[in-house]
């Protein structure tokens, strides 16, 4: 792979480690788990189905980083810290626009293999809405659409391991 490859999906991986936070020794950690991510997730892209690469790449990065942060031992079952987190803070929004893209292009991929109120949810955190906001677009409460975000990701992430 090429090291122009690994520059292009660097942001994503950067982003990624800032909305996971992980304690100050672990970010190189998980810099490097980001680009190992990124040459899992080329080696197994197939450029045929129609998702651009960042596209492809970004659930990989995002499993490879919070494994790295030991945030979650369990990504599906440890992913309600993380969301309750993000949740409280109303003033958090995804800034990064190749971040956004990537996540709705991987979500517009497998968006037939998720149920319709999943598909939304994921669209609308993709888009920087806090759970707050969530809720409120989606006319639930707060929980519920955590809930909701909980079980697209863990879909997600079952689709993406079966690929």
């Amino acid at each position: 792979m090429k090291q122009e490859t690994i520059e292009r999906l660097m942001p994503l991986v950067n982003t990624v480690i800032s909305r996971a936070k992980p304690h100050q020794d672990l970010v190189e950690d998980c810099r490097q788990a980001g680009v190992l991510a990124i040459y899992d997730a080329v080696a197994s892209w197939d450029s045929q189905k129609g998702i651009s690469l960042p596209s492809w790449s970004w659930f990989y990065i995002v499993k490879a980083v919070y494994k790295e942060a030991n945030f979650f031992n369990d990504i599906p079952g440890k992913i309600d810290a993380f969301s309750a987190e993000i949740s409280e803070d109303e003033e958090f929004r995804v800034v990064d626009e190749e971040y956004i893209e990537a996540e709705i292009g991987v979500i517009s991929a497998l968006l037939p293999d998720l149920p319709d109120r999943q598909q939304d949810v994921l669209i609308l955190y993709a888009e920087g809405k806090t759970f707050g906001e969530i809720a409120e677009d989606m006319g639930i409460s707060r929980q519920a659409a955590h809930r909701l975000y909980k079980r697209a990701v863990t879909a997600v992430s079952r689709i993406l391991d079966n690929s």
